[in-house]
């Protein structure tokens, strides 16, 4: 991939392999489509016969390194794999946080025996693992987590409490962030800890969202014992672990710029049809294929950016810009559809995703997770545009 002038062009091998993958989704694709916001474990059925079917192709984790079950594939193509796979309207993976952060966390921080037990899971669907990382009075601070973890000979045991915890509805694992040191400084004695839900003491409560979906879930635990070998790096040192599959979770590969181009340029295209006047007459819509096209500029220098450190500012950036737009095109959409956008699946304009209403509300989320839009302002202003910090009053 090149940049020439205001235009990203390909390379022939990665045309190719654009029209290997769309040929292939095309073929596989389950029709009708299936929900991915199901979370009972007989809904969930479907998604496990699909992740099986990636697998066997080998496109379950298509950018890991393959001594650890991907195929290694640089930014460019894993990026073309995930536009054609949202062009082709795929299922939502099941077990996107063992596979998009827990398991590229554990190749950089984790144990040889931790990633021989415990990525090959991941890869099929062995254990679909949560993220327990939010709690009632932890969220944007996530610091000042109080969940907390003693030690007692070779276990730790585990109180507190976790909420908003992604997929823990249908997970039977969960990476999370514990207090291993009560008096140590707020970001030090942190520690990452892999728990079994199966626990005994851990009770997952599923949190039932305003669309019907029930994807996240309050986690109790109430003296959990967690081996000691489920720690991940080191003891009170979590938050750095932490940092990594932040910033591996603000990563925009998995939300390519055809996700929300495609229902824009519908969009757009309904509107100027019912009026006969170009998208340009309309601000809101002009203003927000603005924000498509910087979210695809992002989206791309990220991809092709070879300084790593460079990688983290993009992501924050990239993450602010996804969000921002995927929050504003569904609200539009809304607007401007009317009681079109409001009669379910089966009335839905042609146009318009058969999970229009899921996605919608997922944007809603997607303005807190990964760090709130507002911890991802302060981060560029301090770390990109080098603005001092306002003085704690």
């Amino acid at each position: 991939m090149t940049s020439e002038g205001v235009q990203f062009t390909w390379t022939a091998e990665e045309t190719d392999f654009r029209q290997e993958v769309r040929q292939w989704l095309r073929a596989n694709v389950p029709a009708p489509p299936i929900s991915a916001y199901a979370s009972t474990a007989d809904a969930i059925g479907p998604l496990r016969d699909w992740e099986r079917k990636l697998a066997e192709a080998n496109y379950n984790a298509v950018s890991w390194p393959v001594e650890y079950g991907g195929q290694g594939m640089d930014a460019i193509h894993a990026t073309i794999f995930y536009e054609e796979y949202f062009r082709a309207e795929a299922p939502r993976r099941l077990n996107y946080p063992g596979l998009g952060l827990l398991g590229p966390t554990l190749m950089a921080a984790g144990t040889a025996g931790q990633q021989r037990a415990l990525i090959p899971r991941i890869l099929s669907c062995a254990d679909i693992w949560c993220q327990g990382f939010s709690e009632p009075e932890a969220g944007s601070d996530l610091a000042s987590l109080r969940t907390t973890a003693r030690r007692d000979g070779d276990v730790y045991i585990v109180n507190g409490q976790k909420t908003w915890s992604s997929n823990g509805p249908r997970a039977n694992k969960m990476f999370t962030l514990v207090r291993t040191d009560p008096l140590a400084p707020k970001h030090h004695g942190i520690s990452y800890l892999l728990i079994d839900l199966a626990s005994p003491g851990v009770e997952v409560r599923p949190i039932r969202q305003v669309n019907g979906a029930s994807l996240f879930a309050e986690i109790f635990l109430r003296d959990v014992a967690v081996p000691v070998g489920n720690l991940v790096g080191n003891e009170n040192e979590g938050w750095q672990v932490a940092n990594r599959t932040l910033m591996i979770e603000r990563n925009p590969t998995e939300s390519p710029p055809q996700l929300f181009r495609t229902v824009f340029d519908e969009l757009a295209a309904v509107v100027s049809s019912g009026t006969g006047e170009p998208v340009a007459n309309w601000p809101e819509l002009a203003r927000l294929e603005a924000l498509t096209e910087c979210y695809r500029w992002n989206y791309y220098a990220s991809a092709t950016s070879d300084r790593v450190k460079d990688i983290g500012k993009l992501n924050s950036i990239a993450k602010l810009r996804g969000s921002t737009l995927q929050a504003t095109l569904y609200e539009t959409a809304l607007r401007y559809l009317g009681d079109s956008s409001e009669r379910g699946a089966d009335g839905l304009p042609s146009f318009l995703p058969h999970d229009f209403h899921e996605r919608y509300w997922h944007a809603r989320a997607s303005l807190i997770y990964a760090g709130t839009n507002e911890i991802q302002r302060n981060m560029i202003s301090e770390r990109v545009l080098g603005l001092p910090r306002e003085p704690r009053r």
